[in-house]
């Protein structure tokens, strides 16, 4: 049964939701239960893993997107919103910060990103010089996203251009790069 719910899934993951969202929910039990469904070819097993870890915090996340700040980041200890790059050249942060509201707030509004987008905006992640002021300073890279984890971020990001401009790019990606042993222990518990 496995190895047949495995086929309809590969085959037509794009067109059945249901089909995907099965996958999802073994794989959030996985964690818990230690088992994995008997008969799952490799593939399906590596499938399986990746989405039990899709939620985990990360120790490290892979920023492509540009030149200016591609790399791997580092979370600093004891934080899933604080995360730094190690390269040549200025550190580079990425950071999740709270917009504040009320008359009291200091929310800076950037040149190319609609004030629309800005004053609805709950949170915003950023990527800037680990020196900047987390508050106003210009960064190199924003996105109005409330995800708790970086590698969820869905929305699109914000690139800052020529002349200080924002604009909306598709290319960026954040993607999980190492998690804690502790986080999957379950998981290779299941495996093996």
């Amino acid at each position: 049964a496995a190895k047949q719910w495995e086929e309809l899934y590969l085959g037509a993951a794009s067109a059945s939701p249901a089909l995907h969202e099965s996958w999802v929910v073994i794989a959030r039990f996985l964690r818990h239960n230690k088992v994995l469904p008997c008969g799952l070819s490799h593939n399906g097993i590596i499938r399986l893993l990746r989405l039990a870890i899709t939620r985990t915090a990360p120790v490290r996340i892979r920023i492509t997107g540009s030149p200016a700040f591609d790399g791997i980041y580092e979370a600093k200890v004891g934080s899933v919103h604080l995360f730094r790059r190690h390269a040549e050249g200025p550190p580079l942060v990425l950071r999740r910060k709270p917009r504040a509201g009320g008359q009291e707030a200091i929310n800076v509004a950037w040149h190319g990103i609609p004030l629309k987008a800005l004053r609805s905006a709950a949170v915003e992640w950023k990527i800037q010089p680990e020196a900047d002021d987390a508050e106003i300073d210009t960064p190199l890279a924003v996105v109005f996203d409330e995800a708790e984890n970086p590698t969820l971020i869905r929305a699109l990001w914000w690139l800052r251009g020529r002349g200080g401009r924002f604009h909306q790019v598709q290319t960026v990606s954040v993607e999980i790069e190492a998690v804690s042993q502790e986080e999957v222990a379950p998981c290779v518990e299941a495996v093996l």
